[in-house]
């Protein structure tokens, strides 16, 4: 429903024009000069009292393209972090890496093989260390196998004693010494490395297409654990 205006005599002024708002702090130091990014008005509308703040906070120089830069480093540096490298952790001298075949405690054949040839390739992907033969090496990493298990993870829907699915798991422990004074430089009791496959044919086939990326896994975590040593 349309309301009726009050009657006024008189002229009517227009609210911006006879009013001036100005926050306190940020009274102009002296005349203004058209197009001077650094002189504030002090006559804003006085419905918007945060306008004059806001232009105040535009108008200084660098204040929104530095604190942007600020925010980008800081995310570079943190993305920076998420990795690791080996050769820039390791102490000084210590270049070299000699890698013997894992010891194998386990009933599963050429297991010590496929996990000493899968920690190879992880250390030689990372590139800080130089896998060389014992006697030129500074640091030895000597790895036990304790335990390769499949572990159901997924049953047949029609009949839920029949599993479908496993996971290959691959139990490991390692110490790392200093070649030329026999200290123990890094040490781990346990890690496990693992994979899930699905069963479409015959238990030992699957198995053996699921162990090299079980050992890649684990591979990578002794490689990572070695880097918390630092």
């Amino acid at each position: 429903m349309r309301r009726n205006r009050p009657y006024m005599s008189g002229p009517l002024v227009s609210p911006t024009a006879s009013r001036t708002f100005t926050l306190p702090g940020t009274e102009p130091s002296g005349p203004s000069r058209p197009g001077d990014p650094g002189t504030l008005s002090p006559s804003l509308n006085p419905y918007s009292a945060g306008a004059e703040a806001m232009i105040k906070f535009a108008a200084t120089p660098k204040t929104f393209p530095s604190r942007i830069t600020a925010l980008l480093s800081g995310t570079l540096l943190l993305v920076g972090c998420l990795g690791y490298r080996v050769g820039s952790l390791l102490p000084p001298g210590l270049d070299t890496i000699a890698v013997p075949t894992f010891e194998n405690l386990t009933t599963e054949p050429l297991l010590e093989n496929v996990v000493t040839d899968a920690v190879i390739a992880q250390i030689q992907m990372e590139g800080g260390l130089r896998v060389v033969p014992q006697e030129q090496a500074d640091s030895v990493l000597v790895g036990k196998i304790h335990e390769f298990r499949l572990v159901p993870v997924r049953y047949d829907r029609d009949d839920r004693a029949v599993p479908n699915e496993y996971r290959a798991v691959i139990t490991a422990s390692y110490v790392l010494e200093d070649n030329r004074t026999g200290t123990t430089i890094s040490q781990r009791p346990l890690l496990a490395g693992e994979k899930d496959f699905i069963l479409g044919g015959d238990l030992i086939s699957a198995k053996r297409s699921a162990l090299p990326e079980a050992a890649e896994d684990l591979a990578h975590d002794i490689v990572e654990a070695i880097v918390e040593a630092w």
